[in-house]
């Protein structure tokens, strides 16, 4: 061959990734005998039938796809078509160009505007009609964005694999245009059994476990934890402040000794109704952390850097509604026992025994049964008998306190001369004398 044809060969595959095809060879003038001697001399590889590349060239995953496209028009030259594309890569041939997900690009689906048919197994025409909105150049190629790409594949692959795709496009470092990748899958929905292309969209997140990944990365990675126990301990502390106003005002006139117990025992309360709530997220951030604890292990430093989320960055964080409704109602019972019982803490009845220095008024005596009633769902009773456990650990118990010299009988017979009067009515009004053991 002449050196001119040599150049002109050189010519035509320059912006083409190395390749030619016959007809474009035939038009500067180089015979199909020529491309044939040459192919078997080995000085020019055949892609396919009619496609041509240079020896040398450095291969590359695209060069099939390329090949495929060049001869969908093997007389134009590819720089000449990208301006407005008449044929453009589609499904999962574009999915692979784009590196998105895992389905096999071939055959090889290639949208054109006018009705078109092939011979070749490994090449697919669609009649379709894009808008610009939904082309891109990408390595040289016309493909469908990753938006169409994503929501063509549904015509192609079940949903596992275009939920691969999209979790790959939610992952990387380009914006994934959502309301465009919405709107496409709209023409989807009805097919799937939904509404709209929101609730598609919704399906495939949740099925490519986007969230999960991202919230594992948060986890690990920022300050996310301490940002969600702050900001939830703000909000139960902003809660709790009415509480501590109406205990402040319904108690206005105690001192400090007689009301710091009140409060004390109020961030009791709440603390124990919040702790399954940390317990469980704790456990959450447990599983979260696991496997990056795992795979970081034996490295010098034992945890990421951890970068410190924008203020803005988090949404509206509230606490679960049971716990806003038991703050209500911790609210409610706290200050009527504030004022019932005047700062002093609640009497209680517990197992058979009664605190005879904190209940002292029948009236808080009759309703402290009550409660208890209530809270064991008791049947109506009218004395107290001291159950086998008491029996067996009372002395045990009484050692420890100190000037107490009773046995359990006598102890059972003490807070029965206390309560039977109130259980029976015979006793309606008064105060328990401790000293003399009786009602006065």
């Amino acid at each position: 061959m002449s050196v001119s044809a040599e150049g002109r060969l050189a010519g035509l595959t320059a912006g083409q990734w190395g390749m030619l095809t016959a007809v474009q060879a035939n038009g500067e003038g180089i015979a199909r005998s020529t491309i044939a001697r040459r192919e078997k001399a080995g000085t020019l590889e055949r892609m396919r039938p009619g496609v041509y590349r240079l020896p040398g060239v450095p291969t590359d995953r695209l060069d099939d796809i390329r090949a495929a496209w060049l001869a969908s028009d093997p007389a134009a030259i590819a720089r000449d078509r990208l301006v407005d594309p008449d044929v453009v890569v589609g499904g999962a041939a574009a999915a692979w160009v784009h590196e998105i997900g895992d389905l096999y690009p071939a055959p090889y689906l290639l949208y054109t505007a006018k009705r078109r048919q092939t011979a070749h197994d490994d090449v697919r025409y669609s009649r379709r009609h894009l808008s610009r909105a939904d082309v891109m150049i990408l390595d040289g190629l016309p493909v469908t964005t990753r938006e169409r790409t994503i929501a063509d594949l549904l015509d192609e692959g079940d949903l596992s694999l275009v939920a691969d795709a999209l979790g790959d496009a939610e992952r990387s470092d380009d914006d994934l245009d959502i309301p465009a990748l919405v709107r496409h899958l709209d023409a989807h929905a009805k097919r799937l059994g939904h509404a709209n292309g929101t609730d598609v969209y919704a399906e495939l997140r949740t099925l490519a476990g986007v969230d999960a990944a991202r919230l594992k990365d948060l986890v690990v990675r920022t300050d996310l934890t301490e940002r969600l126990s702050a900001e939830l301990g703000q909000q139960m502390q902003q809660a709790l402040a009415p509480i501590l106003f109406e205990l402040n005002a319904s108690v206005e006139g105690m001192g400090p000794d007689t009301f710091a117990p009140l409060r004390e025992q109020l961030d009791e309360q709440a603390e124990r109704m919040m702790a399954p709530f940390r317990k469980q997220l704790d456990e959450q951030v447990r599983r979260l952390t696991a496997p990056t604890r795992e795979a970081l292990r034996g490295y010098l430093s034992p945890y990421p850097p951890r970068v410190k989320l924008p203020s803005a960055a988090l949404p509206e964080i509230a606490l679960p509604p049971a716990i806003q409704a038991m703050l209500r109602d911790l609210a409610q019972h706290s200050a009527r026992t504030a004022v019932q019982t005047g700062g002093r803490p609640e009497g209680r009845a517990r197992s058979g025994e009664v605190d005879r220095e904190t209940i002292d008024e029948e009236e808080m005596l009759r309703e402290a049964l009550d409660v208890q009633s209530a809270t064991r769902h008791l049947d109506p009773f009218t004395a107290i008998d001291a159950s086998s456990s008491i029996r067996g650990t009372f002395a045990t118990v009484a050692k420890k306190a100190p000037d107490l010299e009773l046995t359990w009988q006598e102890a059972e017979a003490l807070a029965n001369r206390m309560v039977a009067p109130v259980l029976d009515g015979s006793v309606t009004s008064g105060r328990w004398d401790p000293v003399r053991s009786t009602w006065a």
